[in-house]
């Protein structure tokens, strides 16, 4: 299934970053799955789920230190595995 990312929001916490991004999908997707590159401690709300077409999942991440869009990698069950 082909999953979409859109990175909705940053901001600078004490501790580092808290970013806020939105996943949806066209079709259903298992074990939907994100991670940070260069790899690096990150937190994520919620991690490992399933999506059917036209719900959406908002996910907030905390790191160290801001996230550019192109650095969050995203797989499922059927597809590229992290």
């Amino acid at each position: 299934p082909a999953l979409s990312l859109a990175l909705l929001d940053q901001r600078e916490e004490d501790a580092g970053c808290l970013s806020r991004v939105r996943i949806t999908t066209e079709r259903y997707a298992r074990l939907v799955h994100l991670a940070v590159e260069p790899i690096e401690e990150s937190v994520f709300s919620d991690n490992y789920f399933d999506l059917v077409p036209g719900d959406e999942k908002l996910i907030d991440i905390r790191s160290g230190r801001t996230i550019d869009q192109g650095n969050i990698n995203i797989g499922h069950w059927s597809g590229r595995w992290l």
